[in-house]
């Protein structure tokens, strides 16, 4: 099974405009009964304020038509979009799977309704078991390579104002390097690329995201829902076309001392049907949230994102309603999916606009000739 086929990916983003400050951009919003986003400042120059999107279901069409609304707002009091201005998208590391889109739609806007800015992230987005599992490393170091690959053709899409940006770096030479084939894990792929200033920003990977920081400032719908599904296309060309989830190999029987809680929570998950969040704190005493941290744990410190799955709790029979303890989790005997890139004769081209939908590829081409690349 391919991973892109569990649910559906979400995407937020950041807004950088001119011209306008927080407490006006705030005021307008307000005043247009606008209350999903947060406003902000940002250090940048030419910066006077920072429109956060949460994260939303990317081809849901309530979606676009809220950035639309945000967008004239900001539009009619003066916002100015000049070159010190980005759009930075990010894309959820995991699908949503417990929830329908509209379901969480309602939700991501509620909670940035009713949160401010500096909130904790647990506050602010959708979490808990509404996600599956993370997407695989491979996945992502592919969709890093053919990026910076074709770095030159991602260039042309943008204006002047985005290429050698210091605040994102362009990849070219950091994918044709000779220590990127040795790149095994996202914090040391996230430190080759340059860190959060990098054009893709892996940075907060272990908190659900990937940024996508080369996009220019706009208040126009299309430029940037053009932008979102080509890069949502490379994810799934990927996906799709250029990696193998065949190889294997077995998982520890018991990496923990047997008897410690860490050790008894292994053996619960280690077996056909796995456990779930309610076994799990029933025989070991803990909290959901220290279930959830455990899980986390396993994967970080056994080196698979892969190694749990998750069996959401719409998929164990349970709905939304009946509170976050019918998530199951089975640690895996045998990683199926010990990813890589299919053999040469089989294995998808490169190029970005692979796969991408022909209304795509034409706005990005006349993208390309409105800018004079």
């Amino acid at each position: 099974m391919k991973h892109l086929e569990q649910g559906f990916m979400v995407s937020g983003s950041e807004c950088e405009i001119g011209d306008v400050p927080p407490d006006r951009a705030t005021s307008a919003l307000n005043d247009a009964g606008i209350n999903g986003v947060w406003v902000t400042t940002d250090a940048s120059g030419g910066v006077s304020a920072e429109i956060v999107f949460p994260p939303l279901p990317i081809f849901h069409p309530r979606t676009k038509e809220f950035y639309e609304s945000v967008y004239r707002v900001l539009d009619s009091i003066g916002a100015d979009i000049n070159t010190g201005c980005g759009h930075h998208v990010s894309f959820s590391t995991a699908q949503v799977t417990n929830m329908s889109e509209d379901e969480f739609f309602d939700h991501a806007i509620n909670l940035a309704s009713s949160t401010d800015y500096h909130d904790p992230n647990s506050a602010k987005y959708p979490s808990g078991d509404l996600y599956g599992d993370p997407m695989p490393f491979e996945l992502v170091k592919d969709v890093v390579y053919r990026y910076g690959l074709h770095q030159r053709d991602i260039n042309r899409m943008l204006p002047d104002s985005r290429h050698d940006n210091s605040m994102c770096y362009e990849l070219y030479n950091k994918v044709r390097h000779n220590d990127f084939d040795r790149m095994d894990n996202v914090t040391r792929l996230s430190s080759h690329l340059g860190g959060k200033f990098a054009a893709i920003n892996l940075s907060k990977f272990n908190s659900g995201i990937i940024e996508f920081r080369q996009h220019a400032g706009t208040t126009d719908a299309e430029k940037i829902f053009n932008w979102i599904e080509l890069i949502q296309n490379m994810f799934q060309w990927s996906d799709n076309n250029r990696l193998s989830y065949d190889s294997s190999q077995t998982t520890p029987e018991m990496p923990y001392r047997r008897v410690s809680k860490k050790g008894v929570a292994w053996a619960l998950c280690r077996t056909s049907n796995g456990a779930s969040v309610q076994d799990i704190m029933d025989r070991v005493g803990w909290t959901a949230n220290d279930v959830r941290r455990t899980i986390c744990e396993f994967r970080r410190e056994q080196g698979s994102d892969d190694i749990v799955q998750t069996i959401s709790q719409l998929n164990n029979g349970a709905s939304h309603g009946d509170g976050p303890t019918h998530t199951r989790y089975i640690i895996r005997e045998t990683l199926g999916n010990g990813i890589s890139l299919l053999p040469e004769n089989q294995i998808g081209q490169t190029s970005v606009f692979a796969g991408l939908s022909d209304e795509c590829f034409e706005y990005m081409q006349q993208r390309i000739i409105t800018l004079g690349h």
